[in-house]
C-alpha cells in the first residue's frame, strides 16, 4: 500500500532518518504534530471540497433559472414577433398584388385634378396634362385673346450685327 506515492521500504528508511536526527525522546511528539497537521489539512480539503460542490451546485441551478427564466421571457415574444411579421408582411402581399394586377389587365389613366375647378385639363396621349398653349418664340407674334396675331413678343429677336448697321 503506497501512501502519497510512497510504498513501505521508503516510509522505514524516513522513519530511520528522523530517528537519528531528531532523536527518540523527541520522535513521539514530533509524531503528533505531524498527524494532526494531517487530520487539519483532511478537514480543510474536506471544507474546502464541500464549499466547491455547493458552489457547483448553485452554478448549475442558477443555469437551469436561467435557461427557465429565458424560456418564459422569449415564448411570448415569439408570438409577438410573428404577429408583427404578419401584420408588415399583409400590407406588402396587398401592395404586389395590386401591382401584379396593374401590369396584367388593361392601362387605367386617372384625370388629373383640375386646380380652378372648371372643365377637366385635357390630357395628352401619354395621360399627363397638355400644356395650355404652346410658348411662343422669340421675335415672333403673340396670339391676341381673339386668335388672331397680335403685338409683337415682349421679348425683342436679338440683333445679327451687334447694334451697328451697315458696318
Amino acid at each position: 500500500m503506497e501512501i502519497l506515492g510512497i510504498g513501505p521500504l521508503e516510509l522505514l528508511v524516513i522513519l530511520v532518518i528522523a530517528l537519528i536526527f531528531v532523536g527518540p525522546e523527541r520522535l513521539p511528539e514530533i509524531a503528533r504534530q505531524i498527524g494532526r497537521t494531517v487530520r487539519t489539512l483532511r478537514s480543510m480539503s474536506s471544507v474546502v471540497m464541500a464549499e466547491w460542490q455547493r458552489e457547483f451546485s448553485e452554478a448549475a441551478h442558477m443555469d437551469m433559472n436561467q435557461q427557465n427564466i429565458k424560456q418564459v421571457l422569449t415564448e411570448p415574444l415569439k408570438g409577438v414577433q410573428a404577429d408583427i411579421q404578419r401584420v408588415l408582411n399583409e400590407p406588402m402581399t396587398s401592395v404586389q398584388a395590386d401591382i401584379d394586377r396593374a401590369l396584367s389587365g388593361p392601362v387605367a389613366k386617372p384625370a388629373l385634378p383640375n386646380p380652378t375647378g372648371d372643365a377637366p385639363a385635357p390630357t395628352s396621349p401619354t395621360g399627363t396634362a397638355a400644356p395650355a398653349a404652346p410658348l411662343p418664340l422669340v421675335g415672333t407674334s403673340v396670339p391676341a385673346s381673339d386668335g388672331n396675331l397680335g403685338a409683337p413678343a415682349a421679348v425683342p429677336p436679338p440683333d445679327s450685327n451687334n447694334g451697328t448697321e451697315g458696318a
